[in-house]
């Protein structure tokens, strides 16, 4: 969908999918050790963290658009 998000056309489409991708790895990068970082205090922290960022997530799905979408 970074593709087809108005004003990205072929000369920035290096560009924006670079920044998607850099923003995605870096959550996979932050995201194992700052969960296993909670263990030490309880257990199921970790878990009760991942399903948050989970739950973020998916929260994040009500405001992505439709391409052609001309609701808002």
């Amino acid at each position: 969908m970074v593709l087809e998000t108005e004003g990205v056309g072929g000369v920035y489409a290096g560009t924006a999918l670079g920044l998607q991708n850099t923003t995605i790895m870096l959550g996979a990068f932050v995201s194992p050790p700052l969960g296993n970082s909670l263990a030490a205090i309880n257990a199921g922290l970790p878990f009760a963290f991942w399903g948050g960022l989970c739950g973020i997530s998916l929260l994040g799905f009500f405001f992505v658009k439709e391409p052609g979408d001309k609701k808002s």
